[in-house]
């Protein structure tokens, strides 16, 4: 079957493609529609390409008691499954043309993994696989080189440095800090045992000298000497 060539360019009254073939229009506006398919080979082809497929969907019916004969393209009223397609695309209004283009793409897209990346040095940059990609994870230390090993265990042995000397700055903070306490519970331990002795040597000393008094006048004290008691004497 030959088909006609279109012209690329859409026009601008073909949203009402569809009102005018299900009757949805004024009189007034389908006799103005009809007058523009004078003029438009665009859609008139499209009103020309309904109203093929309408036919076509009209003789696919299934004879009563007999199972289904699926025979494309094996007599003049019988078409292909693609031509069909073909046909009702066209037959589609403009928005339907482009949500159905935009919907494949975007099915593509996801079946392909594709992903967009954009830096300011690169610009836009795609990727497409078919498996989405792992994230890459630390490698074993197996697989690093000689040199990097050695650096690798030279970083943990100066981490483990810095926490011994972290831990021994802490414990001669804490000794320092008990023996300045046990400095002042000892000086305070001092003080009292010095007043205490020098209050008992007070005590002894008063006794020493009271003694003494008592063996050197006697009977009589200083105190009795100096003043005496209240006999007048």
């Amino acid at each position: 079957m030959n088909e006609e060539k279109m012209p690329s360019q859409m026009c601008e009254m073909s949203e009402r493609l569809i009102s005018y073939l299900y009757g949805e229009l004024s009189a007034e506006e389908a006799s103005a529609f009809e007058g523009h398919m004078a003029t438009c080979a665009r859609c008139a082809q499209d009103v020309r390409d309904f109203e093929r497929v309408r036919r076509m969907l009209g003789h696919w019916q299934v004879a009563p008691g007999s199972p289904p004969e699926w025979a494309f393209g094996e007599g003049p009223e019988r078409v292909s499954v693609r031509h069909a397609a073909r046909q009702f695309f066209r037959a589609m209004p403009v928005w339907g043309r482009l949500a159905l283009g935009a919907a494949m793409v975007l099915l593509v897209l996801a079946l392909f993994n594709v992903r967009v990346e954009w830096t300011p040095a690169e610009g836009f940059r795609f990727r497409a696989s078919l498996f989405p990609e792992r994230a890459a994870g630390p490698a074993p230390i197996s697989a690093l080189s000689a040199r990097e090993r050695q650096q690798l265990l030279a970083l943990i042995e100066e981490r483990i440095r810095e926490s011994e000397a972290r831990q021994q700055q802490a414990l001669a903070a804490q000794l320092e800090a008990l023996a300045e306490r046990m400095r002042r519970e000892q000086h305070t331990a001092l003080a009292g045992f010095a007043q205490e002795w020098e209050t008992a040597q007070r005590a002894q000393w008063a006794i020493l000298l009271r003694e003494l008094e008592r063996r050197r006048y006697g009977a009589l004290t200083f105190a009795d000497l100096f003043f005496p008691g209240n006999d007048g004497n």
